[in-house]
């Protein structure tokens, strides 16, 4: 494994970082994405890219090489409300789920065999003032 950092643009106040860092396998001078990214978007699980790095060895821009079936949903969690129901659902469909507990904030890789209707199914209790959803790369079909 490999981990790129991606400096981000960060406009009032979010998102709450400015760098990312995400975890890749390196194949030749090529890299494919072996987690969901919390804040980049258009990019999923088993996509292929390619990347140039300033001095620093951080990402300065990134090319998609290859596409995956596989789709990324952020969930942002408001107050005190408990999602875990629907994360527990998520993962005993095989989605791979990272979380950045100070911001109640998840990241989670669907991937293909998952049908969207299960997803959907997993948030059927919950409001929008519970948590937001968001879909930063869309595959399914």
């Amino acid at each position: 494994m490999t981990e790129l950092f991606f400096n981000l643009h960060v406009k009032d106040d979010w998102p709450p970082v400015s760098k990312e860092g995400l975890h890749f396998e390196k194949l030749d001078e090529m890299y494919k994405v072996s987690e969901p990214p919390f804040f980049i978007k258009d990019l999923s699980v088993g996509d292929i890219i390619s990347v140039v790095l300033n001095n620093n060895g951080e990402v300065v821009s990134w090319k998609m090489l290859t596409k995956s079936a596989h789709s990324t949903m952020w969930i942002m969690v408001h107050g005190n409300a408990s999602i875990e129901v629907a994360i527990e659902k998520l993962k005993n469909y095989k989605c791979n789920i990272e979380e950045l507990i100070q911001f109640s904030y998840f990241s989670v890789d669907i991937p293909p065999i998952v049908s969207m209707k299960l997803v959907e199914d997993c948030f059927v209790s919950i409001t929008d003032d519970m948590a937001s959803l968001a879909f930063p790369s869309f595959r399914h079909k």
